[in-house]
């Protein structure tokens, strides 16, 4: 398996990644969110409720970094991603994220109304399974 058979298998199989935003006064602050990844675009996708504390910072500070969560594969780690909402995008990801998460669907219409919807698009990945090895794009 290549590393970027291997970047993808991860991407695919990680339940959820901690995202690591700056806080308005430049502090890191970390949080689990659920993702989607899409191999054609290389894009992770994460939605969250547009009052959550992450919208604002993403707002001020649209630079971001991420790991998976682990799985049998290995981790993924992006060390600057940038974040850009894509609201035209929303339906299909809610729809996906339905799919990929059956808790996602306790999500009533209100509450899929209230999310923002982001990519985070990134230069270079760095794959963990039997070493380190970084992919660019």
């Amino acid at each position: 398996m290549t590393t970027q058979d291997t970047y993808h298998q991860i991407l695919q199989q990680a339940e959820q990644l901690a995202l690591a935003t700056l806080t308005a006064d430049g502090k890191p602050s970390v949080r689990m969110v659920n993702f989607l990844f899409d191999p054609s675009s290389n894009t992770v996708y994460v939605c969250t409720d547009r009052h959550a504390q992450k919208v604002q910072e993403l707002a001020t500070h649209p630079t971001v970094a991420f790991t998976t969560t682990p799985t049998a594969v290995g981790t993924v780690r992006v060390k600057t991603a940038t974040a850009t909402l894509v609201n035209d995008r929303k339906p299909a990801l809610l729809a996906a994220m339905d799919k990929k998460y059956a808790s996602f669907k306790m999500f009533d219409q209100a509450a899929r109304d209230n999310m923002f919807a982001y990519a985070l698009t990134y230069p270079e990945a760095d794959v963990f399974f039997r070493g380190n090895t970084t992919l660019t794009f």
